[in-house]
């Protein structure tokens, strides 16, 4: 009995040596803590603090809402052309899901928007499930919920991310982020106080001339095709469908005007695509069911997802990421029309 409460005591003191670190090096982004690297960049905690401390400064009208392929559209630009305060409030990897509890976040949080520009990803209202950094950001998961985050939400939030830090991926990532404390890497991006993000690390190899761009393009192409692969033969998902509608009816409710906007492909992926018939089918799909609902809530849709109906220049990082040049162009197509 005395050994097996001294092995039971040694358990538990590993076990709060362990959460400890994770609450102290918080490699994910989940926690408070800011003392390590982090190994995966948690956008969606990051624009919630960036969106409260703009708010700090004067109202935000307007918002971009999206995953990577709109974060770097940026709000100065969208200031400039409509005399509105723009964030960019784009994630990575957003789901639709995203979009709804970013703009109920952003309403609970006082902001009077005139203005919500949408950039849907053509799996956007494909079957899928919302990713753990939103189900996880207490924040935004209850405003995806319509709550409030209160103080039992937010330990029980605690206990569920302490609970999934328990796996090998997991402390890998922990061992990972003190290896960066040690030894700093540039950055692949940062974001600007009004959300929007640089590619800083690219750009520099970029001006360097350094940068793998065949490489990059070949890597996303696999990526994209993947996913297309992966999504063939589905018909849209009719609860994330309904959520896509939601959106426009709160947006709405709050006498907010939507445009709606499918991002580009590169010219040389939109080729492959474009002899693919399931992926022509998939974008008919969506675009059709767009277009049914931005009209029956009177919001824009633009389709972009071919680069020449904005005047595209060769300004991309991969087959989907694009640069200034182009976000400065798409800006050009995307400038709010008021009610």
């Amino acid at each position: 009995m005395k050994f097996l409460r001294s092995f039971l005591a040694s358990v538990a003191i590993i076990v709060l040596i362990y959460v400890t670190a994770v609450v102290i090096v918080n490699p994910r982004g989940e926690f408070p803590s800011r003392r390590f690297p982090w190994i995966i960049p948690n956008s969606r905690r990051v624009k919630v603090e960036l969106f409260r401390a703009a708010m700090q400064s004067g109202p935000v009208r307007g918002i971009v809402l999206g995953s990577s392929r709109s974060m770097t559209l940026a709000p100065a630009a969208l200031s400039a052309a409509s005399s509105e305060r723009f964030f960019n409030f784009a994630v990575f990897s957003s789901t639709i899901e995203d979009h709804l509890a970013i703009l109920r976040f952003v309403i609970r949080s006082g902001a009077p928007l005139d203005n919500v520009i949408v950039g849907l990803d053509q799996d956007a209202l494909a079957p899928g499930t919302p990713l753990r950094e939103l189900t996880t950001n207490i924040d935004l998961a209850t405003a995806l919920r319509g709550e409030s985050p209160t103080t039992v939400r937010r330990v029980m939030n605690w206990a569920q991310m302490v609970k999934a830090a328990f796996t090998p991926y997991y402390a890998a990532n922990l061992g990972r982020s003190v290896d960066l404390a040690f030894a700093p890497e540039v950055p692949i991006n940062v974001f600007g106080p009004d959300g929007s993000l640089r590619y800083v690390r690219w750009d520099a190899q970029i001006a360097s001339g350094t940068y793998d761009g065949a490489g990059a393009f070949a890597e996303c192409r696999r990526k994209q095709l993947e996913l297309a692969d992966t999504n063939a033969g589905h018909t849209l998902d009719s609860a994330r469908t309904a959520r896509f509608e939601e959106l426009l009816r709160v947006a709405d409710s709050v006498g907010a005007h939507v445009t709606v906007w499918l991002p580009p492909y590169h010219p040389a992926l939109l080729q492959v695509l474009a002899a693919r018939p399931p992926d022509q089918a998939a974008l008919v799909a969506l675009r059709t069911t767009v277009i049914e609902l931005t009209r029956r809530y009177n919001a824009n849709f633009i389709d972009l997802t071919n680069p020449a109906a904005f005047g595209a220049v060769d300004s991309w990082y991969d087959c989907v990421h694009y640069g200034d040049a182009n976000a400065a162009r798409i800006i050009a197509t995307l400038i709010p029309v008021k009610r």
